[in-house]
């Protein structure tokens, strides 16, 4: 295997890692901040809805500009690698 292809490898099991991550982060932060004391309820209201629809927008807005970082991290690395 090259040196490239270990460094696409790479990339995508760090990209995956990260997803996961930013999956479980997600939801403990948009229910703790929307859901608090909701446990018991049966049926979440409109404004209970849109606090967690807001909140994972945010939170996918910002594991997509932190996919782009990390993907042009790793372009600048393959860049650098192959020069040498």
């Amino acid at each position: 295997m090259s040196q490239q292809e270990q460094m696409i490898q790479r990339q995508k099991a760090v990209e995956k890692n990260l997803e996961m991550t930013f999956r479980f982060d997600m939801i403990d932060v948009c229910f703790e901040k929307c859901m608090k004391g909701y446990f018991k309820a049966v049926e979440l209201s409109g404004s209970d809805k849109e606090c967690l629809l807001n909140c994972a927008k945010n939170y996918t807005q910002s594991f997509d500009i932190a996919t782009e970082i990390l993907t042009q991290r790793y372009k600048k690395e393959l860049t650098g690698s192959a020069a040498k």
